[in-house]
């Protein structure tokens, strides 16, 4: 019995170490939609609030090392400029924390806007990006980005 409780309790360390438990500052704890969370959040940039519809290109959770799926990438690629369109991107950090991308794009606007949400990246800056690449057009190359 003893046996087990130790290991169990080296199980629960070494998880914890590796980023595989999560907690966050002041007990907050993961949300299970991160895409809503992000849309939500009170701290997101006055230009990500704009009440635009926007055709959706999806929301898509990679795992390390994953691409956009090529329907998502052409969805955003065929609207940069002729469409009010976003893509909606959850990826993982080296060390498991969730980071929420908001690929956009404006009818009548060159490029991509990317609104970057890391609130729930505990080793990153916790804060949201905000970009406008003027010069893409594909989102498989981001050109021309100043952080706005």
């Amino acid at each position: 019995m003893r046996r087990r409780v130790a290991f169990a309790a080296l199980l629960i360390g070494t998880l914890a170490v590796s980023g595989c438990v999560r907690s966050f500052p002041g007990d907050q704890k993961l949300p299970q939609d991160l895409f809503n969370a992000a849309r939500q959040s009170e701290r997101a940039p006055v230009g990500f609030r704009d009440d635009v519809r926007r055709k959706s290109c999806g929301q898509v959770t990679l795992d390390q090392g994953e691409r956009i799926p090529a329907d998502a990438v052409d969805c955003v690629d065929s609207a940069i400029g002729r469409l009010d369109a976003e893509l909606a991107v959850v990826s993982f950090t080296i060390e498991g924390d969730p980071i929420v991308d908001f690929y956009r794009t404006s009818t009548g606007v060159p490029g991509v806007e990317v609104f970057t949400d890391g609130e729930f990246d505990r080793y990153g800056s916790t804060m949201w990006m905000h970009q406008d690449c003027p010069q893409t057009t594909s989102l498989t190359s981001l050109q021309g980005c100043l952080e706005i």
